[in-house]
C-alpha cells in the first residue's frame, strides 16, 4: 500500500511484524530522522487531506478525531494535524483536538507480545468478569502500600492512644449487610464497599424513619430489593460476586427524612469514602436505572476502534483515557459525585462498555495491558486526586483545593442549598491541611487569594443562600488567576510555580480580615504588634495628600464597639479567647502576623522541624473514628509521655466530656438518643442544607436564624457611636447615622459576613474590546486557556486614562461607557492577567506600543454593590496602583466594609 507521508512509510515497515509490539528504543531507531520533531509535532497533513487518504494510519487518526469531536462539520478543512510521540511512550498522539486524552496504541495479541504498559488489547468477551475485578483488587492490596488502609490499632486505655474514642456516640454509619440481607450499624474501620452513581430524577426507595426498624431486621432487604433501581441491584450482585459483605449506598444508609441523620452522615463523608475498600462507580447513563453495562447483560459492540497496518500484520487502536470518558459523562456533570470519585483509595469504574480500575499507584483496564505490571500511572489520567496528608505542607493542600473547586464549579446541583455540603468530605481534610478554618467554603487564612475567583464566560448566577464573596454564592464555572503563582528574579524574569504562592502572601497582603458568623461574635484572624506599619498603612503612605495621617488614625469603628473574639493562635478559634479593642487603621500599627501559619514562609515547615501539636490539632478536625484517631497517634507520637500524647489524651477527654454532657441533656429532655456531632460551629456551616433568608422552611435553618446575634450586637453599638456605611444613604451625598439603622433594615443574610477596612474608590467603564487581549501574551503562565473566556472591561480614570481592567461576574453587571463602578482594594499584585485591558494602556507600553515587562505595581480590586447595607461582589479586576491618585469623585476613602 502506498504511503501518504514519509512518517507513514517508515511506520509501515512494522506492518508485517507479528511478534512483540515495538519498544521505545525500536521506535526511536525507526523514526530517528524526526526524533527532535516528534515530541512537539510532525506534520501529518490537514483534516481535509486525512479525509481523502486510504493509508491505515491516517484513517485511524481520522477516526480518533471524529470520535472525539462532537460536531465534525465545525472542523476547518485546513486544520493542521500533527503526530506526536511523547518521551517514554510507545503510543502516538495527535495535536488536534488535544494532545492529551487520546492515543494510538500498538495492539498486543497476547501477554508475551507486550513490550510496555501502554499496549492495547482487543476485548473479545461479551461480559465483564467479576474475576478480573477481584484480581485487580488483590494485586493492589498486596503490592500498593499507599492504597492499603492501616490496620486497626489497640484501643486499650494503657495504649499510647489513651483510651476509647466512643465512635458509636458520634457515628451513624450504616451498611447493607449482604449476608444478613439487612441494614446494619458498623464501625468505620469495617471492610466495606461504597457506591457512587447518578441518582437522577426517577423515584427511588429510601431509608426513612418509618422503615428503619424493618430494614434493620435480618432479611429486611428482601422486601424491597426488587423495587430498587437497576444500578443498585447490579451493585449488590457485583459486590456479592467478588466476596464482599458490606455495601454503603447513600439512599439506603442515611435516613433521608431526618435532617440530623443526613447532616451527621455528611460530617462523616470524608471517612466513609476514604475508608472504603473500594468505591464502585457507575458512570454510565443519566439515572440510577442505567445499571452496570456488561456485568449481567451483554455489552454493546463497536466500542473499540482498531486498524491493521496490513492484513494479518501489526494493529493499532484508538484508546481514550478514563478521564476522557468520565469528563464526557453525565456522572461528571453532577456536583455530589466529585468527592465520591476523589476521596477513595481505589475506584472500580463502569463506563464505555468496560470496567476500569484506578488507585494511587495504578491505572488498569480491559483495553490495555497495564495490569500485567504491578504499578503504572496513565499520564493522561488525573488518577485519584489524592487528598494531601496533614504533614505534607499547606501549599500542596492549597493547590489541590483550588483545582478541585474549579472542577466542582462546572458541575450541576439540583438544589443550590447543597453547594457546600456536597463537597464537605473534601473541604474538611483540605482545610485541615491548610491549617485553617473554612468561611463559606473558603480557607479563612488565605482570603487574599481565594476571594479573587473569576468566571471565564462572565455568566455566573447568584445563589442567595451563600455569601457573594465565595464561589459557593455563585453557580457557574470559576477559575482562580494563576498570576499569583508568578515570581520574578532580580533581572525581571518571571517563573511560574505553585510554591510561589508563599511569596504572594508574603508581599501582597494588605487587609486585616475579620469574620462575623451567625450566633457568634466578630472574630479577627491577626495579631498586632505596636510600633510598626500595617501593609495597608504602607500603601496609603504612598499617597500622603489623599490619606493624611490624621484621617487614618481616627478611632471609633464597628469592630472596636461590637464584642470581639480573638485567639492568640487562629488554630485555636473557639478556645482561650480574649476580648480586645481593634482601633482604627493606624500608620503606626504593627505589620499583621498570622499566628499558626505566619507570613506563609517560602519553605514549608516540616513535621520534624515544626510544631507537631499544631499539626495534630488540625488533623483532629477530620477524624471521625477510633481507627483514624489511633492512626494519628501512631503517626505523630514518639513516646507514651510525649507532649503530643498528652495533648491527644486531653483532647480525647474533652471529647468524652462533651458526649456525656450531650447524653445527659437528651435523657433529661426525654428525646430519642441520636449520634452527637462534635464538629465545630465553623464546620457545621458546611454540613447543613442552606435556605435563602426569605424562604426559611426547615427547623434547622429557622433555629440558626433565631440564634443570629449580629443584629443585637449592632443595635447595642448604635447607642454608642456613628458608623458611615457607603451603601445606604438618605441622599446620594449624606450617609445615614448608624443609630438610625433598625432591625428591619438590617435584615442580615443567612451566612457569614466579612468585616475589614480598605480603600474604596471609583473608576469608569470603558468600551469592552472584542478579541485583542490574546494578541499580547503575558510573560507569565497565566490563567488556564479557555476558548470561551471573554476579554476584560477597560476601566478609566477621571482624566480618561486607561488605568484598570475588570472581569465581571455577569455581563449584566457591566454599566454603560463612562458609568462609575465602585471598587475596593483587596491585595497587591505584579502580573497582568492574559485578558487584561491594561495590555493596551500607554502606562505599561513603550512609545512603539509594545508592553513593557513585569513586575508591575498593581492592585487586585473587587467591584461591589450594596444590598441592605451589606456589600456584594460583582467582579474582580486589576488596576495600576497610581490610579488611586486619579480616581473619580468623591475620591478614594478608607472605609469600613461588611462584605456578604
Amino acid at each position: 500500500m502506498e504511503s501518504c507521508t514519509q512518517f507513514c512509510a517508515r511506520l509501515h515497515k512494522l506492518a508485517a511484524r507479528t511478534g512483540s509490539t515495538p519498544s521505545r528504543d525500536e521506535l526511536d531507531s525507526l523514526l530517528s530522522h524526526w526524533k527532535s520533531d516528534l515530541p512537539h509535532g510532525l506534520a501529518l497533513g490537514t483534516f481535509q487531506e486525512l479525509q481523502s487518504r486510504s493509508c491505515p494510519f491516517c484513517q485511524l487518526a481520522l477516526a480518533a478525531i471524529t470520535h472525539t469531536v462532537a460536531d465534525v462539520k465545525r472542523i476547518a478543512t485546513d486544520q493542521p494535524i500533527d503526530v506526536v510521540l511523547f518521551p517514554e511512550e510507545t503510543g502516538f498522539r495527535l495535536s488536534f483536538p488535544s494532545r492529551l486524552g487520546t492515543q494510538l496504541l500498538f495492539v498486543a495479541s497476547n501477554e508475551s507480545q507486550v513490550a510496555s504498559p501502554d499496549c492495547a488489547r482487543v476485548i473479545d468477551s461479551s461480559h465483564i468478569s467479576p474475576g478480573t475485578i477481584s484480581r485487580w483488587l488483590h494485586k493492589c492490596h498486596s503490592n500498593h502500600a499507599n492504597c492499603v488502609r492501616p490496620a486497626m490499632l489497640s484501643t486499650e486505655d494503657d495504649s499510647p492512644s489513651g483510651g476509647y474514642f466512643r465512635e458509636e456516640d458520634t457515628s451513624n454509619f450504616r451498611v447493607l449487610d449482604l449476608e444478613a440481607r439487612c441494614i446494619k450499624r458498623v464501625a468505620l474501620h469495617a471492610r466495606y464497599v461504597t457506591l457512587s452513581y447518578v441518582w437522577g430524577q426517577i423515584p427511588m426507595f429510601q431509608l426513612q424513619r418509618g422503615n428503619v426498624k424493618a430494614l434493620e431486621t435480618p432479611g429486611g432487604l428482601d422486601l424491597v430489593l426488587s423495587g430498587l433501581p437497576r444500578t443498585v441491584q447490579n451493585a449488590i450482585d457485583l459486590v456479592k460476586s467478588i466476596g464482599e459483605r458490606y455495601l454503603w449506598i447513600d439512599a439506603l444508609c442515611l435516613v433521608q427524612d431526618d435532617i440530623r441523620d443526613v447532616n451527621i452522615g455528611i460530617e462523616l463523608m470524608n471517612s466513609i469514602y476514604q475508608g472504603s475498600y473500594f468505591t464502585l462507580v457507575a458512570a454510565t447513563g443519566a439515572d440510577s436505572n442505567a445499571g452496570l453495562p456488561g456485568f449481567q447483560d451483554a455489552r454493546a459492540s463497536g466500542f473499540q476502534i482498531v486498524k491493521e497496518l496490513v492484513p494479518g500484520g501489526m494493529r493499532l487502536a484508538v484508546v481514550h483515557s478514563i478521564d476522557w470518558h468520565i469528563e464526557k459523562s453525565i456522572y461528571s456533570s453532577r456536583g455530589w459525585t466529585m468527592q465520591e470519585l476523589v476521596l477513595p483509595r481505589r475506584t472500580v469504574i463502569f463506563i464505555n462498555n468496560q470496567v476500569y480500575f484506578r488507585c494511587h499507584e495504578a491505572n488498569w483496564s480491559e483495553e490495555i495491558w497495564s495490569d500485567k505490571f504491578t504499578s503504572w500511572l496513565d499520564p493522561d489520567d488525573s488518577n485519584i486526586s489524592r487528598i494531601p496528608q496533614i504533614d505534607e505542607g499547606r501549599v500542596f493542600s492549597l493547590w489541590v483545593y483550588q483545582k478541585l473547586c474549579e472542577d466542582y464549579s462546572r458541575r450541576i446541583l439540583r438544589n443550590d442549598g447543597d453547594a457546600l455540603r456536597a463537597v464537605a468530605g473534601i473541604s474538611r481534610p483540605l482545610f485541615a491541611g491548610m491549617r485553617t478554618i473554612g468561611i463559606e467554603g473558603l480557607p479563612a487564612y488565605f482570603l487574599d487569594m481565594f476571594l479573587l475567583f473569576v468566571s471565564p464566560e462572565s455568566r455566573l448566577r447568584r445563589r442567595p443562600e451563600f455569601a457573594s464573596f465565595s464561589w459557593a454564592g455563585w453557580e457557574g464555572k470559576i477559575l482562580w488567576p494563576r498570576e499569583n503563582y508568578v515570581a520574578y528574579d532580580e533581572s525581571g524574569n518571571s517563573f511560574w510555580n505553585p510554591e510561589n504562592i508563599a511569596k504572594y502572601f508574603a508581599t501582597s497582603r494588605l487587609i486585616e480580615w475579620a469574620v462575623w458568623p451567625r450566633s457568634q461574635r466578630l472574630r479577627k484572624f491577626s495579631r498586632v504588634e505596636p510600633g510598626k506599619q500595617t501593609p495597608l498603612g504602607m500603601l496609603l503612605q504612598q499617597f500622603p495628600l489623599l490619606f493624611p495621617h490624621e484621617q487614618i488614625s481616627e478611632e471609633s469603628s464597628l469592630i472596636s464597639s461590637v464584642e470581639l473574639d480573638y485567639s492568640y493562635d487562629p488554630d485555636l478559634l473557639g478556645y482561650d479567647e480574649t476580648n480586645i479593642d481593634f482601633p482604627w487603621l493606624d500608620l503606626d500599627r504593627a505589620k499583621t502576623i498570622f499566628p499558626g501559619r505566619g507570613e506563609v514562609k517560602e519553605q514549608e515547615t516540616t513535621i520534624e522541624g515544626g510544631n507537631k501539636t499544631r499539626l495534630i490539632r488540625k488533623a483532629l478536625q477530620s477524624v471521625n473514628s477510633q481507627a483514624e484517631y489511633n492512626q494519628l497517634v501512631a503517626k505523630f507520637s514518639t513516646t507514651q509521655h510525649s507532649t503530643e500524647i498528652k495533648y491527644l489524651r486531653n483532647w480525647l477527654a474533652s471529647r468524652q466530656w462533651k458526649i456525656r454532657k450531650f447524653h445527659q441533656q437528651v435523657e433529661s429532655s426525654s428525646q430519642q438518643s441520636i449520634p452527637f456531632s462534635t464538629a465545630s460551629t465553623w464546620q457545621k456551616e458546611h454540613y447543613f442544607f442552606r435556605e435563602p433568608r426569605h424562604s426559611i422552611h426547615s427547623d434547622e435553618n429557622a433555629k440558626m436564624q433565631r440564634d443570629d446575634t449580629r443584629v443585637a450586637s449592632i443595635k447595642t453599638y448604635s447607642a454608642q457611636s456613628k458608623l458611615s456605611l457607603p451603601g445606604y444613604t438618605q441622599t446620594s451625598d449624606i450617609p445615614i447615622q448608624f443609630v438610625r439603622y433598625t432591625k428591619s433594615y438590617y435584615n442580615l443574610p443567612p451566612y457569614c459576613i466579612l468585616y475589614f477596612q480598605s480603600v474604596v474608590f471609583n473608576l469608569a467603564f470603558g468600551e469592552r474590546p472584542t478579541s485583542w487581549a490574546t494578541d499580547h501574551p503575558s510573560k507569565a503562565d497565566a490563567m488556564p486557556a479557555d476558548s470561551h473566556a471573554i476579554d476584560d472591561i477597560p476601566l478609566h480614570s477621571a482624566s480618561g486614562t486607561l488605568v484598570g481592567s475588570l472581569h465581571p461576574d455577569h455581563l449584566d453587571f457591566v454599566g454603560s461607557v463612562g458609568e462609575k463602578v465602585q471598587l475596593v482594594v483587596v491585595a497587591r499584585c505584579q502580573t497582568l492577567t492574559s485578558k487584561s485591558a491594561l495590555w493596551q494602556s500607554s502606562l505599561i507600553c513603550d512609545p512603539s506600543g509594545k508592553a513593557l515587562g513585569g513586575p508591575w505595581d498593581l492592585l487586585w480590586v473587587m467591584s461591589i454593590t450594596w444590598v441592605d447595607g451589606i456589600a456584594e461582589r460583582r467582579g474582580i479586576g486589576q488596576v495600576l496602583t497610581q490610579s488611586l491618585a486619579d480616581s473619580i469623585e468623591p475620591g478614594p476613602e478608607v472605609k469600613e466594609i461588611l462584605l456578604g
